[in-house]
């Protein structure tokens, strides 16, 4: 009787090196016993049904004996189930048949895993589309005020430029562009900037603001509009050049 007993708590301790709890990136944890484990992935069982998580899918492995937090976190996996979920080497004696839907939440969560941070050709071009309308409508806007200003259009096609320009139609200096590579100093300039702009066409500071941070609404309305330019630079404005 001693020799049973002991044989049995032996098998009960190497057994239970093997069960393991698997956490996956998408957050799911699984209570499990490893079949088997290579440098590429793990090969799991619970009750019978084996599957199959490579590493790039695994957040952490940690092999022991199971704890009763881990046998609660294991419910969530399964709803709907009355008793507890044992890891295979836990097993009672009575026969236990796993649920039918377990092989298909692993699948399902594999999927979800596989899935995360991709992003289908249809919202690519959606996306792309509307990035471009956007950039469009903001060259376009800004190229009519310059027109409107007495300053040539495609400057806001050329870098730095256009931002030396935009300083000259809201009557600051040129050498304001140097401020723009200023950290925190250069968001000050823009807003006074675009401020100074907008009430050169004889709009307000929230106008102004508008400029900033709904440009798709406010440059095309600055832009169509019939505002006129009023410049409060002792110099005259060079002549458009569209």
């Amino acid at each position: 009787m001693k020799k049973i007993l002991l044989f049995l708590i032996i098998a009960l301790i190497v057994t239970n090196a093997h069960a393991a709890k698997i956490q996956l990136k998408n957050g799911a944890v699984i209570t499990c016993d490893i079949i088997e484990k290579t440098d590429q992935y793990v090969e799991i069982n619970f009750r019978g049904d084996n599957a199959k998580f490579y590493f790039n899918e695994i957040e952490s492995i940690e092999e022991g004996p199971i704890n009763d937090a881990d046998l609660e976190a294991q419910k969530a996996l399964i709803p709907d189930q009355g008793r507890e979920l044992l890891p295979a080497s836990q097993a009672p004696a009575e026969p236990y048949k796993a649920p039918a839907d377990f092989v298909s939440i692993l699948k399902q969560l594999q999927k979800t895993n596989e899935g995360e941070g991709k992003i289908s050709l249809q919202e690519a071009i959606v996306k792309f589309v509307f990035g471009l309308i956007f950039v469009l409508l903001i060259l376009v806007s800004t190229w009519k005020v310059c027109n409107k200003a007495g300053y040539p259009g495609w400057s806001q096609l050329v870098p730095f430029y256009g931002v030396y320009v935009q300083c000259k139609i809201a009557g600051k200096p040129g050498w304001w562009l140097l401020l723009f590579f200023v950290p925190i100093v250069s968001i000050i300039v823009a807003f006074a900037v675009y401020i100074g702009i907008a009430r050169n066409f004889g709009k307000g500071v929230g106008f102004g603001l508008g400029l900033i941070f709904l440009p798709f609404i406010f440059w095309p309305i600055l832009a169509f509009d019939n505002s006129q330019y009023m410049s409060n630079e002792s110099e005259k404005a060079p002549e458009a050049v569209t």
